[in-house]
């Protein structure tokens, strides 16, 4: 089975953003409640860092103009969405 690498790519993209933006949440919601107390600069720049990276260069990806050719990566696809889980879930 084929799938498109735009669909693959925003398959991805999907899950990146959104786990991404819960542990955003959820570090600001820490933050609210005092956890970090003096130190939730500490935390913001732990965060940030380990995320953006990774969040720019898929944007890039996805406005990228050159980015619309027509390929098939499903196994890839496949693969890169198993290790994101892993990744999301061992943050």
């Amino acid at each position: 089975m084929n799938v498109p690498i735009e669909k693959c790519t925003y398959k991805l993209a999907i899950l990146w953003f959104t786990g991404a933006g819960i542990l955003i949440f959820f570090v600001y919601l820490q933050m609210v409640f005092g956890r970090y107390g003096n130190n939730s600069q500490d935390a913001w720049s732990w965060l940030f860092p380990n995320i953006m990276p990774s969040l720019v260069l898929m944007a890039g990806v996805l406005f990228n103009p050159e980015y619309k050719k027509k390929r098939n990566l499903k196994k890839l696809t496949d693969l890169c969405i198993g290790f994101l889980i892993l990744f999301q879930l061992h943050i």
